[in-house]
Formats: C-alpha cells, structure tokens, sequence
C-alpha cells in the first residue's frame, strides 16, 4: 500500500515522537513523507491550551535532523509573520480561545503542505492509495492499519470519495461533531484530502469567528460545508493509541502507563476544560449572587444544553459518565 505522510505545524516534540512513527506507520507501508513547519517549534499567537514550551529556531541543524528522521521528499520551512491588528476567536464550547491569525496558519500548513504533495505527485507520476495528514509532535502507541478502515469502509459504501477518516479524544458523545482532536491525525483517499485542504481559501474570517469552537469543530464543520463526511475509526487521540506530546517529560510519564491508564489520565486532567467558564461560574458561585432571573435562566440554559448535546447518547461505560452525573446534578439543583 502506498501512502503518502504529511506534517504540519509546528515541529514541538518530533524528537520524542519520531521513532514511534517509524514503528506504527512508516514500517507498515511504503511511505512518502511531506513536511510544512515553521521557522520556530513552538507558536507564538494566542491558543487555547496553555502547554507551551520554549520555542527553538528551526535552523539547518534541525532541519537535517528531520530528513534524517522521516526520509523526507519535501520540506517547507515558513515564517509566520505576526501583526498587531490580530482578532481573537472566542470558543463557544471551553474557556479558551484562539488567535485568528494563528487559526489561518493552522490551515494554511495543512494546505500547502498538500500542495507539496500534488507538486510531487504530478512531476513523478505518482499515486497513493491513502494520504494521511498529521502533526509532529503526535506519539503513536500501536499500529495505525489505514488499509483496514479504508477497505471496511469501501465494502460497506462501494468507495471513500467523500469520508475523512480521523482519530478521536472520545467525549462520549456518539457524534463526529462532538468528537475532539480529530484535526490532528485524519486520512482519506489523496482526491479527499485535497479538496479539503484546497477549500481552506474559500474559507472568509466571519465564517471562523462565526464557527469557532475548537479547532476541531471548526474543521469538521468546513468538511461538511463540501459534502465530506467525518468518519471516526477505532484509533483513539486520549493516550490509548496515540496522543499529543507537548513536552518530553509528559512522554516519559505516559510511556510508563497502560493503555487504558493514559486514556485515563488524559482524561482527568482535561475534564476542567469540558465545562466553559461562564457555566462554572453560573452552576458553582453562591445562590445570594443570582436573582431570581438569573436562575431562572440558568434552569433554561441547562435544559437547551442538554437537548443540543443529547446527554442520554452518552455510552454507560465511558469515563465521561462523570460529565453526564454533573450535568443532572446541575440540573436538579
């Protein structure tokens, strides 16, 4: 099976990740491997995580490094350009937001690095039977078999034309839309890939502002926008299979734990962030703060919530039944 592999964003932890990549992906197929980074490791623009390490410049010392790594047939290394009339995203689901700016680049990476592929595929005559998009700093714990969801898939629906594949951080709710971290490792067939990817021009500043979430959701809802389905596959983004490394030292802690012990942990420490500042604030501050009003529409927002997200989807054994016991409890309150 021939696969085409393709980086982007900012190179953060490659140096820790890279051998499991070799293990659980470049071993298994015929591979050729794409690269779109940056000129420094880490972002400097607005997130909404706050794991940032110190950024290093990604200078031809490194650079050397990562066709050493990955056997690269392309490399692009891009500076970002910082302005100060930059626009914050504000989510709709957590309490953090994100950087326009820093938002476009994260397309833009996505994009031209598929650029660099189509670039490669037209001079040498090539085609791959799956291009598979995902980022550097992501730790790979066991086999990620592209070729079987592609052909469970094709079995079922005659052809993959319109389905992203992705990994997913469950959040216990049933639903592509709901689903996190699955802009960080998808795949599909090259014609897939590239249409999404290509779509990112079109793609206006009211529409992110308008639709900012995660960057997940965001990216879910402009592969709806073009009629690509989001398809989940059984390779889980919360420390089971995989999962993001933001530092060496989180590495070394999850390569000591279990599967099931990662997805736990990951899991404990985001659970936080599942639950958007302003409804702490409104479920957990004291009743003589709320007039009547208030907790009236606190009553009515909870009830709207609970039908947007169907709490009742959620899976009795997920870890998440947690979620689902403080949003009753919110409730009932």
């Amino acid at each position: 099976m021939k696969v085409a592999v393709q980086f982007f964003g900012h190179l953060r932890t490659f140096e820790t990740t890279h051998k499991s990549l070799k293990e659980n992906l470049f071993d298994l197929y015929d591979c050729d491997v794409f690269m779109h980074t940056w000129s420094e490791t880490e972002h400097k623009t607005l997130t909404w995580h706050k794991d940032k390490v110190p950024a290093i410049a990604v200078d031809s010392k490194l650079q050397e490094k990562l066709k050493k790594y990955y056997q690269l047939k392309a490399l692009e290394v891009e500076e970002q350009k910082l302005e100060q009339d930059d626009v914050t995203m504000n989510s709709t689901l957590n309490n953090g937001s994100m950087s326009l700016r820093g938002f476009r680049y994260l397309l833009k990476t996505q994009q031209r690095v598929n650029e660099m592929r189509e670039e490669y595929q037209r001079k040498n005559n090539q085609n791959y039977d799956a291009v598979l998009m995902i980022r550097p700093d992501i730790m790979l714990y066991d086999k990620l078999y592209l070729k079987t969801y592609l052909e469970e898939f094709k079995i079922v629906n005659g052809d993959c034309s319109h389905a992203r594949f992705v990994s997913f951080n469950p959040s216990g709710i049933a639903k592509s839309s709901f689903m996190c971290a699955t802009d960080i490792l998808y795949f599909g067939v090259s014609e897939v890939i590239s249409r999404l990817t290509s779509s990112f021009n079109d793609i206006s500043d009211e529409f992110l502002l308008k639709n900012y979430s995660n960057p997940e959701g965001v990216l879910y809802k402009i592969s709806k926008l073009i009629n690509i389905e989001t398809i989940p596959v059984n390779y889980k983004c919360n420390g089971e299979n995989c999962a993001i490394i933001r530092s060496a030292e989180n590495a070394e802690s999850l390569a000591l734990m279990s599967s099931q012990d990662r997805g736990k942990f990951l899991i404990k420490n985001k659970t936080t962030t599942l639950i958007p500042r302003f409804l702490k604030l409104i479920v957990f501050k004291k009743k003589t703060r709320l007039s009547n009003s208030e907790y009236l529409l606190k009553q009515v927002f909870i009830v709207v919530l609970l039908f947007k997200i169907k709490l009742w989807e959620i899976e009795e054994d997920a870890d998440y039944k947690k979620v689902k016991l403080f949003f009753i409890t919110v409730f009932l309150r």
